[in-house]
């Protein structure tokens, strides 16, 4: 594979919903899409992009939700990781 595009899968369309109420689906968080991310970079195996459209939905913090978009912007872009962004709500955190 040359290029790989990642989608979050989302809520919203009704089967989705559904499955989310019956305890079969979750939307994944932002940790984990940055994880998704970053590990496919780290393959250095070719492109690597995330589906950035709605991300605002999968925020669990209204300080570092936006500069975590930026930063998976500039990777999509630039195919390089970037540094992970600081934040008190992410204390404990790897990611």
């Amino acid at each position: 594979v040359q290029c790989c595009s990642v989608v979050p899968t989302r809520a919203g369309n009704g089967i989705m919903d559904r499955l989310r109420r019956e305890g079969w689906f979750a939307p994944p968080s932002l940790a984990s899409i940055e994880a998704v991310m970053a590990a496919g970079l780290g393959m250095g195996r070719g492109r690597v992009f995330m589906d950035l459209w709605g991300i605002e939905a999968f925020f669990d913090c209204p300080r570092c939700g936006p500069e975590r978009r930026a930063r998976l912007d500039r990777m999509n872009c630039t195919q390089a990781l970037a540094p992970p962004v600081p934040c008190a709500c992410r204390e404990g955190s790897d990611a």
